[in-house]
């Protein structure tokens, strides 16, 4: 609870598998919290946006976990935060094995867009995956 208004945070770390059924386990999970705002954060292990956010781009066909993503967040109503707050932004949040991605993301359903103040990224420090700061704008007169 968030001044008194239910609120549901997932944290995942997906593992680096082509497991479709993941995300739609985690779509039968997100359906029981329908009509509360839902943040969703962490590592995703996959592409949404394809060759855009992957230097070198990926070589062959793309994972069915990337597609399975895709349909859950789109029946759910998630929107990816990092591309609304920086539509032609292209910052990369992982570097593994030479190659620089955006695998980490803060997506969020059943949110007013006005809620979104912004989404940054806090820099490598550390670790292969640069932390994500996701600022709301929360007040207790709606």
């Amino acid at each position: 609870m968030i001044d008194g208004k239910a609120i549901t945070l997932l944290n995942v770390y997906v593992a680096n598998v082509d497991d479709k059924q993941f995300y739609d386990r985690i779509q039968d999970l997100l359906e029981d919290s329908a009509g509360t705002p839902v943040v969703w954060a962490g590592d995703f292990n996959c592409l949404l946006d394809g060759d855009a956010v992957r230097h070198p781009p990926k070589q062959g066909a793309e994972p069915l976990m990337t597609s399975s993503l895709a349909v859950v967040m789109r029946n759910l109503g998630f929107r990816d935060t990092w591309r609304d707050m920086h539509p032609d932004g292209c910052k990369f949040t992982c570097l593994t094995h030479n190659t620089y991605s955006r695998l980490d993301r803060i997506p969020v359903g059943g949110l007013d867009i006005q809620k979104l103040v912004g989404v940054k990224h806090l820099g490598w420090f550390r670790s292969e995956h640069v932390p994500l700061l996701l600022t709301l704008q929360w007040g207790t007169d709606e």
